[in-house]
């Protein structure tokens, strides 16, 4: 077993993660106070910065967790890709205590150098506004599928995509739509339909999948949930022709029926391409009620002949998680960070793990530490501290506007935080913003590194 420690972030579940370079960047999700009913969750919009930098031992500082406190709106279940260094998020549901649900169109991208949140200059019909989507990047494309939410009647029956009701009387539904953002440049982009729905082999509307890019120019989506139950398909999409082909599963060794799990792609001996599936859910029906249960099984799928295999993992079995690559340089084995989700008993984990796994022993993964996730009593929105901060913070904007200290150009940025067709103004007064705090950034990394060679 491997060392033991401590995070202060709050435990949560349907968030999503990024990484860029050494650092793991947890956003959204949502999570459970204890004192609270039973069942309610509050929505996050924080971000937890995580440094893998194990040269610099931060790992085995429990990775120097950041915080940044961000404008994002509180989401769960958003989608996520990393494109041109920046985060960029779509999506996701806004108010899971609520009678109607809503759910975001919006995209949002983060810049990690500035640690904000940056208008998006959105061109073409946004696709319709959902949770549980599948979403990752090829190149400077931004590629989602699926997910759960309203219909939207003209995008859907003009393509051919298809959306079904989850119940009578209902709002939400899921849906197979496939569409693509086409960065221009990290702030400005174009919502494009490369294929329609109608096509051969189409998958059907789900949410609860995976969608993860291989090599080649290839993306794989596995499982998630629909009308039908829980599904236990697997497609891949070329990215160059816009075209589904279905991998069938081996009768001898089935690929496991499962939603809100978390895939990720490795290269096995030979240059075999793998799936690693780990955690998730699956419905089973009895006489009276369908039940879902967190599945205590992983699985590894060779993706050419879709023959699966049971991957023995040294941890909780968990769903609506997260698994994010650390990249590791040369040949060294694969590194895992799993963060959050739910437990078998249904509750917000506070439980997460790095794991191992190679190439060598394809079928296992090594345990290397375990973190333990603390609320810290700033999170809890009923906590007076909390409170008091909110006031505090209030309290000194007003008195920054008043006395004329609010820094201009900081509002030109901020009035970009929500997506919006920009001006040829306020678009260089953002480049003009971001240029200046990089440069006062790499200044102050200059001052930092030559205080460091003095000592």
């Amino acid at each position: 077993m491997g060392a033991s420690f401590s995070f202060k972030y709050p435990p949560t579940q349907d968030h999503i993660a990024a990484v860029l370079g050494k650092k793991i960047y947890i956003i959204g999700g949502m999570q459970l106070f204890p004192e609270r009913e039973k069942n309610r969750l509050h929505p996050l919009n924080e971000i937890f910065v995580i440094d893998t930098d194990t040269s610099q031992g931060k790992t085995d500082k429990a990775a120097l967790r950041q915080e940044i406190r961000s404008t994002l709106p509180n989401t769960f279940g958003s989608g996520c890709a990393v494109a041109k260094q920046k985060i960029y998020l779509f999506g996701g549901g806004l108010n899971p205590a609520e009678k109607i649900p809503r759910y975001s169109n919006d995209l949002f991208c983060f810049d990690v150098n500035l640690t904000e949140w940056l208008g998006v200059s959105v061109k073409g019909e946004k696709p319709a506004g959902r949770s549980g989507l599948g979403m990752c990047t090829i190149g400077d494309q931004i590629v989602l599928f699926g997910g759960y939410g309203p219909q939207h009647d003209d995008s859907f029956r003009k393509r051919g995509f298809s959306w079904k009701q989850r119940r009578k009387g209902g709002e939400g539904g899921w849906n197979n739509e496939l569409a693509v953002f086409d960065l221009k440049d990290p702030y400005e982009g174009v919502w494009k339909w490369p294929a329609e729905g109608r096509q051969l082999n189409w998958p059907l509307a789900r949410t609860g999948h995976t969608l993860t890019p291989t090599k080649n120019r290839q993306i794989v989506l596995y499982g998630g949930n629909n009308w039908t139950g829980t599904l236990s398909d697997l497609h891949v999409l070329s990215a160059d022709t816009w075209t589904w082909t279905e991998v069938s599963g081996h009768a001898d060794c089935p690929m496991p029926a499962v939603s809100f799990h978390s895939a990720t792609f490795v290269e096995g001996k030979s240059g075999i391409g793998l799936l690693l599936i780990l955690g998730g859910k699956k419905e089973i029906k009895n006489e009276t009620a369908v039940e879902s249960i967190t599945v205590t099984e992983d699985t590894v799928i060779a993706l050419d002949t879709g023959v699966s295999f049971s991957l023995s993992h040294p941890g909780i079995a968990r769903s609506s998680h997260t698994v994010s690559q650390v990249p590791n340089s040369g040949d060294k084995p694969t590194t895992l960070y799993i963060h959050g989700g739910l437990d078998q008993d249904g509750n917000t984990t506070n439980k997460s793990q790095l794991l191992q796994w190679s190439a060598e022993c394809p079928t296992s993964l090594i345990h290397l530490k375990s973190f333990t996730s603390v609320v810290p009593t700033t999170h809890d929105p009923r906590s007076s501290e909390f409170q008091q901060k909110i006031i505090e913070k209030q309290q000194e904007r007003i008195r920054k506007i008043q006395t004329g200290e609010e820094d201009k150009v900081t509002e030109a940025t901020r009035s970009h935080t929500f997506p919006s067709v920009d001006k040829p103004q306020k678009r260089k007064q953002q480049t003009d913003a971001t240029e200046k705090k990089t440069n006062n950034l790499n200044r102050k990394n200059n001052e930092c590194n030559t205080s460091d060679e003095s000592l």
